[in-house]
């Protein structure tokens, strides 16, 4: 729990404002947390936390799809060029996912 807590003082702090929603998955010690960090007033209380098991994941899912066409992109002689494909294919993913 304390290294929840650890980790969401230190997002809090990265994003310099308070999250109106955080979702998180299954794990306890995340509930633990935020529930004590709301007691102290570290949270402000109309602070939603949703639970879903795959909605905090979207960047490891978002994953397999770009390791599919990694081998096929290999051939890429700017950084620039590699930049642009990746994003266009992680915005095509997310259309198609709504």
């Amino acid at each position: 729990m304390a290294a929840a807590k650890a980790f969401f003082s230190k997002a809090i702090r990265h994003q310099g404002r308070s999250p109106e929603t955080i979702t998180l998955d299954g794990y306890a010690a995340s509930h633990r947390a935020v529930r004590e960090m709301k007691a102290d007033g570290l949270l402000p209380e109309n602070t939603k936390v949703p639970s879903s098991r795959y909605l905090n994941n979207l960047i490891k899912q978002g994953h397999r799809q770009i390791k599919s066409k990694k081998n096929v992109m290999l051939g890429f002689k700017r950084i620039r060029s590699a930049a642009a494909t990746i994003s266009g294919i992680k915005l095509t993913h997310r259309i198609r996912k709504g």
